[in-house]
C-alpha cells in the first residue's frame, strides 16, 4: 500500500499445511523431496532478500496446493532485519533455533536453524519429536545447552543429512544462507 507496507495474497491451498502431508511426502522419492525442498527454500530467499526474518518458520506455515510444491506463509511475525530491538521469543519451541533460545535477537540464520527442522520432516516423514520426557523449559535448555537436534537415522542421503546438520549448527555463522540453499 501507500504506506510502504506489503499486502500479501495467496491462493487456496488444496492440500493445507505441509505438517498434514507429512506422511504421503514420506512415500515419495529423494528426488521429489529435494524439489519441495527447493520450493520452500526460495521462499525463504525471497523473504530475505526483501529484508524480512520470518521468526515462526515450521511445517504448519508452509501451504501446499499439491504434494509437489508448497509456499511459505503466515508473516504475522516477521519482522524487518534491520529492527535490532529486543522482541524475545516466537515460534514453535523445536523449531526456535539456540541462540534465540538463549536470549539473542532473531536473524535470517535463524530462520535457517528452523528450516533445518523442516528438512528433517520432509526427509523423516513426521513431525519433528524429541524421544525424551522433557518439559518446555527442559527442552529448551537441552537444545540451547546440549545441542540436542531431532535423531538422525540411515535412511537418508548423507548429502542431505549434512546439509541439514549444517542448517541446525549452533553457531549461526556457520549456517548456510537461504541464497546458499537455494543453489
Amino acid at each position: 500500500d501507500n504506506n510502504g507496507k506489503y499486502i500479501i495474497i495467496l491462493e487456496y491451498a488444496k492440500k493445507k499445511s505441509l505438517r498434514k502431508n507429512l506422511y504421503n511426502i514420506s512415500q515419495m522419492d529423494w528426488k521429489k523431496k529435494l524439489i519441495l525442498l527447493h520450493c520452500i527454500t526460495s521462499d525463504l530467499q525471497i523473504i530475505h532478500s526483501h529484508g524480512y526474518i520470518h521468526r515462526d518458520l515450521h511445517s504448519g506455515n508452509i501451504l501446499q496446493d499439491n504434494l509437489h510444491s508448497a509456499y511459505i506463509s503466515d508473516l504475522g511475525l516477521s519482522i524487518l532485519n534491520s529492527e535490532k530491538k529486543k522482541i524475545g521469543v516466537s515460534g514453535i519451541l523445536p523449531y526456535v533455533s539456540p541462540e534465540v533460545l538463549g536470549g539473542s535477537q532473531y536473524a535470517t540464520a535463524s530462520d535457517v536453524y528452523s528450516f533445518g527442522i523442516i528438512m528433517w520432516e520432509i526427509l523423516y516423514g513426521s513431525p519433528v519429536f524429541y524421544d525424551r520426557k522433557l518439559r518446555m523449559q527442559e527442552l529448551q535448555i537441552q537444545i540451547c545447552c546440549s545441542d540436542l537436534r531431532p535423531p538422525i537415522n540411515k535412511e537418508a542421503p548423507r548429502s542431505c543429512v549434512n546439509l541439514m546438520k549444517e542448517c541446525w549448527d549452533n553457531d549461526p555463522k556457520k549456517r548456510p544462507s537461504a541464497e546458499k540453499l537455494c543453489e
